[in-house]
């Protein structure tokens, strides 16, 4: 088919509103910035990650401790964590964005023991 007929057929597809639009909405992306791993002795711990959603926005991020309820922090990339028990802890992060998509969960696990 010679480009004259493709523009043709285009136009009238155009024209007739036959087109059908195909729109991907794909989930927000987090990634670690900061945290702890690995055993640790100080019974504070500060969080940091970014995120970006390719084709919207991110309208809030959630974390949660210990695989407890969800929590949201608004548009915060950081949290602090004081107080927790000896033993080992999980820290999750998560984004959803304008049209409510969730990333995928952004987890830190370590293992506090406080010095003697």
């Amino acid at each position: 088919m010679d480009s004259s007929k493709i523009a043709l057929l285009v136009f009238i597809t155009l024209i007739l509103g036959i087109t059908t639009l195909y729109i991907i909405d794909k989930p927000p992306i987090v990634e670690k910035a900061r945290g702890p791993s690995g055993e640790i002795s100080k019974m504070m711990s500060s969080f940091s990650w970014h995120g970006e959603d390719p084709d919207g926005i991110i309208i809030k991020y959630e974390y949660r401790k210990d695989g407890g309820k969800w929590i949201g922090v608004g548009e915060s990339t950081r949290y602090i964590w004081v107080g927790y028990s000896e033993g080992e802890h999980t820290f999750d992060v998560r984004a959803r964005d304008i049209n409510g998509k969730s990333s995928e969960i952004v987890s830190w696990t370590f293992f506090y023991k406080p010095n003697p």
